[in-house]
């Protein structure tokens, strides 16, 4: 029963004599088409080996499929495969498929061997949810890219939608923000959080949506809104286009302007119509290069460095600032030593005194030409020095 007999030896045809003859080589073929153990070992899986399954057919004019495989999943605990390809790569070509389907001599799908998808076409999938995205990861599923509705695309992440692009702008979600950071670990720098070309303008908020900046973050130096220049040098000249009154409102905390100004207050208060700053304001260094400052700009050379109140009989300072000492050399000669060095000693001091009873006022000299930390002035009234009862002196310069 299991004797079978090769029909086709070494190329050569071996011809039955007897019926038996015939049954034998009969077996030989259908156990090696099916790679049974025996030829009637018909509940083994059908396994054809390094032979080719072909199936050509003619022209097809009514619904015909070519291959069609029906089966009834009923296990929950199982995971089904339908058709399964396990291919061995042992070192073949990098551009090798795993399957391909050509329409009319071009490639219409492709599966390389790295499980891309190549397609000559456009693939069209349900819009899903964001739920059940239409793209999403093996690793994970409730992460993924589906449609909100027509000419819309959205974008969930753990099963929430973060963000939504349609044909006027994207829309981000009321729990989404825009982070634009460093990556982990490197070197703190400037990192372009939006890069515009020449012309190009970006409107954020209008009349009744106003764009709000709110971060428990924009407090610190290395936290705050600037603009910058193409080489990454932070802009501290901003311009402010409103109407008559600009009104900030602002619980407690801190409004950082630059720097050097901070206003800080305790309660929730509004600025109306000025600024109260107990850091100063930092001005430029220097207007435009070869034309005169505006009437009403503020520059480091036009601006009122140090003062100082004091009694002329003793130099003691009542009150002042940016001087660091007074001293009375002699009747009627001071000299004043500032906190922090002038550029140079070419600065401008200005000055008044108490006149004496029957006097004419007195009038404030140099003793001397002054130094960089230091000047020493004399005071006279009608030309014979005196003490005053008080003095006021005051510098500009560039510091």
């Amino acid at each position: 029963m299991r004797t079978n007999t090769e029909p086709y030896p070494a190329g050569v045809e071996s011809l039955a004599t007897s019926g038996a003859g015939e049954l034998e080589r009969l077996r030989f073929v259908l156990k090696h088409l099916t790679s049974w153990t025996y030829w009637y070992s018909h509940a083994e899986d059908v396994n054809f080996a390094n032979r080719m399954v072909r199936q050509h057919q003619t022209l097809v004019t009514d619904y015909r499929p070519m291959y069609r495989g029906e089966q009834t999943w009923s296990n929950a605990a199982v995971r089904f495969h339908g058709t399964t390809f396990s291919v061995v790569d042992a070192a073949s070509h990098p551009e090798s498929v795993l399957a391909l389907w050509h329409v009319g001599g071009t490639v219409a799908m492709a599966l390389s061997k790295r499980g891309d998808v190549h397609l000559g076409g456009s693939m069209a999938v349900a819009a899903g949810s964001v739920q059940h995205p239409s793209y999403t990861f093996v690793q994970d599923h409730q992460t993924g890219v589906f449609s909100a509705g027509q000419n819309t695309v959205a974008v969930g992440v753990g099963r929430n939608e973060v963000a939504r692009f349609h044909g006027y702008g994207m829309l981000l979600a009321p729990h989404a923000a825009v982070s634009f950071r460093a990556a982990a670990g490197a070197a703190a720098g400037h990192v372009s959080a939006l890069s515009l070309g020449a012309g190009d303008v970006v409107q954020l908020g209008d009349a009744t949506r106003p764009l709000l900046l709110r971060s428990a973050d924009i407090t610190a130096a290395a936290n705050r809104v600037f603009g910058y220049t193409a080489a990454g040098t932070a802009l501290e000249a901003k311009a402010i286009v409103t109407g008559d009154n600009l009104t900030i409102t602002h619980a407690a905390g801190s409004i950082r302007f630059d720097v050097l100004s901070t206003y800080t207050h305790t309660s929730a208060q509004t600025i109306s119509s000025r600024f109260l700053l107990s850091g100063g304001v930092f001005v430029p260094a220097a207007h435009v290069a070869g034309s005169f400052a505006h009437a009403s700009a503020l520059y480091q050379a036009n601006v009122v460095k140090a003062w100082v109140a004091f009694a002329g009989a003793t130099g003691a300072i009542g009150n002042s600032y940016g001087v660091s000492s007074v001293t009375r050399v002699t009747t009627g000669t001071y000299t004043i030593t500032w906190q922090r060095a002038f550029a140079t000693a070419h600065y401008a001091v200005m000055g008044m005194g108490t006149a004496t009873a029957g006097g004419f006022g007195t009038i404030i000299g140099l003793n001397g030409s002054p130094s960089a930390t230091a000047v020493t002035i004399v005071m006279r009234e009608n030309g014979t020095l005196v003490d005053p009862v008080d003095v006021q002196i005051s510098a500009i310069g560039v510091q």
